[in-house]
């Protein structure tokens, strides 16, 4: 797969900016006509010869839940690449960006027979992402649902593994806010 120039994103002047827990911030220096943060995504799908079936996935989630709303990363897991999609959505049993709606957006490319209580008051979710699911050789099998940490003096969130079998304790997370340094934060 190459990365076709009509591929490449570039920053407008209207562009919003968020951080990894999808807080919006201003940047520090002038950001018009610049890369988008996508086109390392982008690149990273072409250096790992994954199924061109990722793009036309990624264009069904921007489509569903809008630009710059989907946080993801890239991980290497031994000598194994592979992507997490992070949504975040902070009015809990409101939100606009459910895990059901994420599956029913993936359904046409990705199959998944985990069955999701959208009754919890869950602030984000993530799935991960490899060339096995891109290309329909695997299900999703995992969900991770994060939900706030009551009682926490530092906003936090308890996350949980969903898989058809099963809802499990994962792991807490705690979100730090740094002022001086801004790190590296996708949004798609």
């Amino acid at each position: 797969m190459k990365q076709s120039m009509d591929r490449l994103e570039y920053t407008t002047d209207q562009e919003l900016f968020f951080d990894y827990c999808l807080w919006e911030y201003k940047p520090a220096v002038p950001y018009e006509n610049k890369f988008r943060s996508a086109n390392l995504l982008f690149h990273s799908f072409e250096f790992t010869g994954t199924n061109e079936r990722i793009f036309d996935i990624i264009q069904a989630i921007r489509h569903r839940f809008g630009i710059f709303n989907t946080v993801w990363g890239i991980k290497q897991l031994g000598d194994k690449i592979t992507w997490e999609f992070y949504f975040y959505d902070y009015r809990r049993i409101e939100r606009e960006r459910s895990i059901t709606k994420l599956l029913d957006t993936i359904r046409p490319f990705i199959s998944c027979e985990i069955k999701v209580n959208e009754n919890y008051h869950y602030f984000m979710f993530s799935i991960d992402v490899d060339h096995d699911l891109v290309s329909g050789a695997r299900d999703l099998d995992e969900i991770h649902m994060y939900i706030g940490n009551p009682g926490s003096t530092v906003s936090s969130g308890i996350c949980y593994s969903l898989t058809s079998r099963e809802t499990r304790l994962q792991n807490f997370y705690f979100f730090w806010s740094f002022t001086v340094f801004r790190g590296l934060v996708y949004i798609l």
